[in-house]
């Protein structure tokens, strides 16, 4: 059985920015991140030839198992190959492929009633897709906060495995926190206010209904961004109300660190 939770992130290869290559119509091409040492290569025609090939049948049969409706094992399969793809060439694809991809698999993430073993094969992607945070940002791509969310909040607050309802996959939580992470980077303007709306009501430290206030607000708010916007739709809106929080001395010590670590994003 295939290795569907690889870590790409761990093992992902060195690489350079803005290699480039010529395009099947003739065209010029720069890749988002490649890996240098194939230069090196006595067959670095033939190495590059076939990763092209590779790239472009990769993409093929992520589209098509999407339009057949093929989730298993055709979508399975050809996410699979692109972790794969990416662990041994790195992110040798273009700026736009990489937008494409991103998007095309968070539309596949956020599906509702989807196995959560595709859910975790997804993650995983996600995830080595986005170990480089300065190849794409928010002005390429935006996306909604709230189905992410949804998917989140029956993962890791309804107690579905605990009550003996369902039996989720390994690593399933933690592969989709990463993600989540990498994702609340991509959220439309206004998501940091109405995940504020949603998290306000149970911030009382005498229930434990404020762990989940507190872990949403450590993985949904974004905050990679730019200094001016800070102040009208990123930390402006809530750092000094999370600070009183934290220096409150009312939460418990797992809360106060979360805190903390999102203080330090």
């Amino acid at each position: 059985m295939m290795d569907d939770d690889r870590n790409v992130s761990g093992m992902e290869v060195e690489e350079t920015l803005g290699d480039n290559d010529i395009d099947f119509d003739g065209s010029t091409k720069v890749f988002q991140k490649d890996n240098w040492r194939f230069k090196f290569l006595p067959y670095y025609e033939e190495l590059k030839d076939e990763a092209n090939r590779e790239f472009e049948l990769l993409k093929t049969a992520i589209a098509g198992s999407i339009l057949r409706r093929d989730v298993r094992p055709g979508f399975i399969y050809a996410v699979h190959d692109l972790i794969e793809f990416i662990s041994i060439y790195g992110k040798r694809f273009t700026k736009q492929d990489h937008i494409n991809i991103v998007k095309l698999l968070y539309d596949v993430f956020i599906i509702k009633g989807l196995d959560f073993r595709v859910v975790r094969m997804v993650a995983s992607a996600i995830n080595a897709l986005s170990n480089r945070k300065m190849l794409i940002t928010r002005e390429d791509f935006r996306v909604d906060w709230r189905p992410l969310y949804d998917l989140y909040r029956e993962i890791a607050f309804k107690n579905l495995e605990e009550e003996g309802l369902i039996l989720f996959p390994d690593g399933l939580k933690d592969k989709v926190e990463h993600s989540i992470t990498f994702l609340s980077d991509f959220f439309e303007d206004n998501a940091t206010q109405e995940i504020l709306d949603l998290i306000r009501p149970d911030f009382c430290p005498f229930d434990d209904i404020i762990n989940e206030a507190v872990i949403t607000a450590t993985l949904f708010m974004p905050t990679c961004l730019k200094h001016e916007q800070h102040a009208t739709y990123g930390a402006g809106l809530w750092l000094d109300e999370m600070y009183h929080w934290y220096s409150s001395g009312e939460l418990a010590a797992d809360n106060e660190d979360r805190l903390l670590s999102l203080f330090t994003q």
